[in-house]
């Protein structure tokens, strides 16, 4: 077990940003293929990317929350989809939820076992009096499945009715679980965020779990609601994702002449101030994100609990990023004019992949509407998916 505090967080970054021009070279392979090559995971399990989010007592490290979001984001910026399987992969946090013993037989001698899956609770199950429980079902947009060593499944029991407050998660090893090859997207194509079904397979009650209560196991990131892991990690994605888009804008801006003058783009006053403008709405939004998240962490960290209003300050403040991200890199698609519609230009990939993001759930109107009422102190219906 490796604790991380300030050294070994800035190795994360390091190793991070030594990994990126290599991702950046598959970027034309992930986007055609739909899935990342051998050399990339393997290559982010080798740097221990993947144990940002493992807790301790299965090899994972403790990073303070701001350091797993600058992490990603530098992944992210040299590619989008390779980010968003980082921040996927890391919620191996979920292992915090079962006991430390059922969760290493889960792990099969992997240092850092990355799931896919869905907590949606669309599977259907019946427990055995043995425990054991046999699931049935078939979720989507289950990121990264090719590669992960784990399918994290979202049940209820056969015939429960009402609102699903007896949900649970089934961990099941991936070579269990039929893939179905369905992610034709427009954007974040790379992420192969397939489905994945199960048919009356059978799994250890003790490899199951609810994670509506606190994590009985793990630090400071699993004492976190699941989605507010969540969105520690995947606050850094659409921050990387606009920085890279502002500075393919930049680079082209100062090559492109308009037609019939020797002026390049960039000496345009236009379109100077736009960027100028985009890139200081991700800087404040990065700011924000790291603020937010630096205090939960120095809350959490001196052992006191998180106060609503900052519970539902870190998934606004991800929220926020992705908002502010998405219109970055669109103000910087338009600026580019033609130059950047190609299919295969990293500027108008970054856009596609930042709205694909924006689809997530997490994103949504309803998580957003519930985030602020939370953070005005408002009561609200039952959710799985609370901050």
């Amino acid at each position: 077990m490796t604790t991380a505090t300030g050294g070994l967080a800035a190795d994360c970054l390091t190793a991070a940003r030594d990994l990126a021009g290599k991702i950046g070279a598959h970027s034309a392979d992930i986007e055609r293929d739909r899935a990342l090559p051998a050399a990339v995971t393997d290559a982010l399990r080798e740097a221990g990317l993947f144990r940002l989010g493992l807790p301790e007592h299965l090899g994972g490290v403790r990073v303070p929350f701001p350091a797993i979001a600058a992490t990603v984001e530098e992944i992210s910026r040299a590619d989008t989809a390779t980010g968003w399987c980082l921040a996927i992969g890391n919620t191996n946090a979920f292992l915090a939820w079962l006991e430390p013993e059922a969760a290493r037989d889960l792990s099969a001698g992997r240092t850092e076992p990355v799931p896919a899956g869905s907590t949606a609770p669309s599977g259907v199950a019946d427990t055995g009096p043995d425990g054991n429980v046999r699931i049935s079902g078939r979720w989507s947009f289950c990121s990264g499945v090719p590669h992960a060593d784990l399918v994290v499944t979202g049940y209820r029991e056969r015939g429960a009715e009402g609102p699903p407050v007896d949900a649970r998660v089934a961990f099941v090893p991936a070579r269990s679980a039929t893939v179905h090859d369905v992610w034709h997207t427009m954007g974040l194509r790379g992420t192969a965020s397939h489905d994945v079904s199960l048919d009356d397979v059978t799994v250890p009650g003790e490899h199951t779990a609810s994670l509506l209560g606190p994590a009985p196991h793990g630090a400071e990131l699993h004492r976190l609601t699941p989605l507010n892991i969540l969105m520690v990690l995947l606050a850094g994605i659409p921050l990387g994702a606009a920085r890279r888009a502002l500075e393919e804008a930049e680079a082209l801006a100062a090559d492109k002449r308009r037609p019939g003058t020797r002026s390049v783009l960039l000496e345009d006053p236009a379109v100077l101030t736009a960027l100028s403008r985009a890139d200081a709405a991700v800087a404040a939004a990065r700011a924000h994100v790291h603020d937010v998240l630096g205090t939960a962490w120095d809350v959490l960290a001196a052992g006191d609990d998180l106060a609503p209003a900052l519970r539902a300050g870190i998934a606004a403040a991800t929220g926020h990023a992705l908002e502010t991200g998405r219109g970055a890199a669109s103000t910087a698609l338009r600026l580019a004019g033609t130059s950047a519609l190609r299919s295969d230009h990293p500027l108008q990939r970054c856009v596609r992949d930042l709205h694909a993001a924006g689809q997530h759930f997490a994103f949504s109107d309803d998580l957003r509407q519930r985030h602020a009422r939370t953070r005005f102190g408002l009561t609200q219906p039952f959710s799985l998916f609370s901050v």
